[in-house]
């Protein structure tokens, strides 16, 4: 990982902001210079001083400005370079009563935009110094040493006040902007690897000199727990040459929790995408039942009965032959159906259950189809499943010639049956893959399965559902 790649934007942004300012007041060095002439022994040396000044903010600022320094080595160094080319400054114009000795403040409070919380009081030391090499060097007017000190001490006093407020306030929009960056980066993932890659990158960012490592093994355990509910995914291990303090321990548990959030998310999608596939999977098996099994089913039937009657009624034969072409050709329509059903959206609804119905019955039907049901749509699929079973049924175990479809409300139930005048089933009927694979899709959206006889003799499946606003 590079040093820039750990840097976070507004850093920079503040980097090139009091590298601006700086540049700014070096030009303003001139003009003091030229609109407040001092008498001094090295009054010639003020403007080599003032040029020098301005050579370095200019070379600084574009440093900064083109990302050629890293902000760890700049932050360290311009410290002692304000404060260096500030003494020259003041030494060549008239020493302790000369008019730039708040460059010394100015290099104190610079470094409040720093990572590093003790740079400030480092700064503090290094303008004291200054000022004592500024206290020690003869000048012309006699130096008051009990006013030097006071002033000195007030100054620089205020100046590392002003930069250990700013640098926490500093240190909190880093957390900010720290945890602002880790939740897109977050977001953005796909892969719990690159989740746990942004966490170790976010903590390295707040905690500069460490190695943070994410393990997804439940079965570590030496580190940070992290736990997503009641299950343990794992640790964040943590080298650092110090332990966490407690407002860090709080940053990177605030970050180890968006980072569980987002694995949170990727494992529910995941389980979201599988329980999708096992329905399509379900639902196409129930296609290939309804359409391709039971058309073969047919077709041996007839075949059956042709190869017996071969001999002796070759016109019966003939008859089964063609009924053979005619379940083969209505297997062919199914299948072209199939196929385009699988290129196209599905759709849901009452036009849907009475196409259905109309294409696959050939005999005589009745639909009585409430209008303005609220059905999920994993319901209107069980019901077309209902539709097509029960017409199977009624066509090869009943040979049925006429079917009722009733999909109706009450108040606290949807009811949707198949009617059919046919054969009735038998009292202990054991259900085939059809009628399995439909009571359990009933169960699965809160309804139960009957198959019945009515008083008039005839055979309902008939499936509960309870209304949607009771789900």
């Amino acid at each position: 990982m590079s040093e820039h790649s750990q840097e976070l934007v507004h850093e920079r942004a503040l980097a090139e902001h009091v590298g601006l300012v700086r540049l700014v007041l070096t030009v303003a060095n001139f003009a003091v210079i030229a609109l407040d002439p001092v008498d001094s022994p090295l009054q010639g040396y003020a403007w080599v001083a003032a040029s020098l000044f301005f050579a370095y903010a200019l070379w600084s600022f574009v440093l900064v400005k083109t990302g050629r320094v890293t902000l760890a080595r700049y932050e360290l160094v311009s410290p002692v370079l304000d404060v260096l080319f500030a003494t020259i400054l003041i030494l060549s114009t008239q020493g302790h009563q000369s008019p730039f000795t708040l460059w010394i403040v100015f290099a104190v409070v610079a470094t409040s935009f720093s990572r590093y919380k003790l740079l400030p009081l480092a700064a503090t030391g290094l303008g004291l110094l200054a000022h004592g090499v500024i206290a020690a060097t003869p000048q012309q007017t006699p130096l008051d040493p009990g006013l030097f000190m006071v002033r000195t001490g007030y100054l620089l006093g205020f100046a590392a006040i002003v930069a250990m407020l700013s640098s926490h306030l500093n240190r909190q929009s880093q957390v900010i902007a720290a945890l602002e960056r880790i939740e897109r980066e977050l977001a953005e993932s796909n892969e719990e690897s690159e989740a746990a890659s942004a966490l170790e990158r976010g903590v390295a960012t707040l905690l500069p000199g460490s190695s943070p490592v994410v393990l997804l093994d439940p079965a570590e355990e030496q580190g940070m727990p992290l736990r997503l509910g009641d299950r343990n995914m794992g640790v964040l291990r943590i080298q650092r040459p110090r332990p966490l303090r407690p407002g860090e321990e709080r940053v990177v548990a605030t970050m180890a929790e968006r980072f569980l959030a987002a694995v949170g998310r990727m494992r529910l999608a995941d389980d979201l995408v599988r329980a999708a596939a096992h329905e399509e999977r379900l639902r196409l098996a129930d296609e290939l039942h309804d359409t391709f099994l039971q058309t073969l089913a047919a077709i041996d039937l007839r075949a059956e009965a042709g190869r017996q009657n071969l001999a002796a009624d070759p016109e019966a034969t003939a008859e089964e032959l063609a009924q053979i072409k005619a379940i083969a050709r209505r297997g062919a329509v199914a299948a072209r159906e199939f196929i385009h059903r699988q290129q196209s959206p599905p759709t849901r609804g009452h036009d849907v259950l009475e196409t259905l119905i109309r294409t696959r019955w050939e005999g005589k039907y009745e639909l009585e189809l409430e209008e303005g049901l609220s059905l999920s749509e994993a319901q209107w699929n069980t019901i077309e499943l209902l539709a097509k079973e029960g017409m199977n049924n009624a066509r090869k175990h009943g040979s049925a010639s006429r079917i009722r479809f009733v999909l109706e409300e009450t108040p606290s139930e949807v009811l949707a049956s198949l009617e059919n005048d046919g054969a009735p089933p038998p009292n202990e009927v054991a259900f085939g893959y059809g009628l399995s694979r439909l009571r359990s899709a009933v169960r699965n959206e809160g309804g139960e399965l009957a198959l019945t006889v009515s008083e008039g003799g005839n055979t309902v499946l008939l499936a509960r559902f309870p209304r949607r606003n009771e789900l």
